[in-house]
């Protein structure tokens, strides 16, 4: 980001401050003490984590994380730190490191993947191959290159990286150094191997409060299958989201020539009355000139039927001029695109994104695996009638959704996951989504609450 045995979740409570990991020199910065306090805690033996060094610095907000390997020795504002560590910005280079034979070398090199945190094992993620990702202080991973977005939807945050990935927690977070500690370590859950992405006791940005920590764990299953567990021990404190209720519409398959009324991926939240909103365009709509009027006119926007997961657009406050599409996209030409509106009304709440999503560097296709879409971030405060810490997917733990991908598509359903039909809710059929063809949407009951999964997978090219 050794192979350990993991500590039993009901010893978590007892365990003492963390110890710097055994393959440092005296010399790297000493983590924050931590202590979990749920039970969906991965908790791997200090001596086996990788952590991140500040070299003196108070804070990080966001910041992509970088890798440096064992047997790399970096001098940076008064601290030295021997590999493996981690380190926050690409600010490191051969001026500032040396090797085991003391020959300067730079550590971080993103086209050759050096920096980037190890697994110990392959992944198949949507057909692509992966033994390695790019974390960052704001609650993900990234897969094809470092990115530093937060407080976005899975869809652009996948847009705006133009890389696949994975989010715990995507908003907007700060590392700090007299609480905070972000580390990774290669491990084993139930016998399997495992490797382990941590942000402990994060705070809000920007104001150095809160208490927001989380983990993504990717178990090996075999083959490049794998589960991932989203483990969640507190969630205090956070004030940041994306603006939600938010729509999105493929350009393609979501829209009819000559009609204003658009299919979106989901319409959960949005208001069924006149709503002024902003929008988004990924990719390169082959229709300028309708997003053109939704720029000068609006756009406003509501629920036309629910069931049927449409909106229609309009250029007044009223909902009575229509802003009507005139071609769909032409995707040979231009590539995929997509139009996410958001609302900018009364209603205009903020959600997080957690899930995974992907990015096609060759059409442009975006396809995401949403798990808290439009879930207002009020309702999921510790605290709170509805928290984080207490829900569950596919799992009786609290704080744990379990989720997996089975020969690059995603899974849900408990049996395929290898968890058994006792090991949580079903996952009754909730309809389809359009955004790329051949979709899968499924629903499913939350522990402590009604939670909704938003599955897809990528549709042939």
């Amino acid at each position: 980001m050794l192979t350990v045995r993991i500590l039993a979740t009901v010893a978590i409570a007892a365990i003492a401050a963390i110890a710097p990991a055994a393959a440092a020199s005296a010399a790297n910065t000493l983590p924050n003490p931590y202590t979990p306090v749920g039970v969906s805690w991965v908790n791997v033996p200090a001596g086996d984590r990788v952590y991140l060094e500040n070299f003196g610095d108070t804070d990080f907000d966001d910041d992509e994380i970088f890798y440096v390997a064992a047997g790399i020795e970096c001098t940076s504002g008064a601290v030295t730190a021997t590999g493996p560590f981690l380190t926050a910005g690409d600010n490191l280079d051969a001026s500032d490191c040396i090797d085991a034979a003391l020959a300067p070398v730079d550590p971080i090199n993103t086209p050759a993947r050096l920096g980037s945190s190890p697994f110990g094992f392959p992944i198949n993620f949507f057909g692509a191959t992966y033994s390695s990702a790019w974390p960052n202080t704001n609650g993900g991973i990234y897969f094809d290159s470092p990115d530093d977005e937060y407080d976005e939807t899975l869809a652009y945050l996948a847009n705006s990286s133009q890389s696949s990935g994975m989010f715990p927690l995507g908003g907007d977070l700060e590392y700090t150094s007299t609480d905070s500690n972000f580390w990774t370590a290669q491990t084993t859950v139930d016998g399997a191997p495992a490797v382990v992405f941590t942000w402990e006791d994060f705070n809000t940005c920007c104001s150095n409060t809160g208490d927001i920590s989380f983990q993504i764990v990717l178990i090996n299953a075999g083959g490049g299958n794998f589960n991932a567990w989203f483990n969640y021990d507190s969630f205090s404190g956070f004030n940041n989201g994306y603006d939600a209720s938010t729509a999105l519409i493929n350009l393609r398959t979501g829209v009819t020539p000559g009609s204003n009324v658009l299919v979106a991926q989901r319409v959960d939240g949005v208001p069924s009355v006149c709503t002024e909103g902003d929008f988004d365009e990924f990719g390169t709509p082959t229709d300028a000139a309708f997003v053109s009027a939704l720029s000068s006119g609006g756009p406003y926007f509501k629920v036309d039927n629910a069931a049927a997961r449409t909106i229609s657009v309009w250029a007044d406050s009223l909902c009575t001029l229509p802003v009507n599409v005139n071609v769909v996209q032409n995707e040979a030409a231009d590539l995929a695109a997509y139009l996410q509106l958001e609302d900018d009304d009364v209603t205009e709440y903020e959600a997080v994104a957690v899930g995974w999503s992907t990015y096609n560097s060759l059409t442009a296709e975006i396809d995401a695996t949403e798990l808290l879409f439009n879930v207002n971030v009020d309702d999921l405060a510790n605290g709170a009638t509805n928290p984080l810490i207490q829900r569950s997917l596919n799992t009786t733990v609290p704080g744990r959704f379990i989720i997996g991908q089975r020969g690059g598509a995603t899974v849900t359903d408990p049996a395929a996951l290898g968890l058994g039909t006792a090991a949580g809710p079903t996952l009754p059929a909730a309809g389809l989504s359009d955004l790329s063809g051949g979709a899968i949407l499924a629903g499913a009951l939350l522990l402590a609450g009604l939670g909704i999964v938003f599955t897809r997978r990528r549709s042939a090219v």
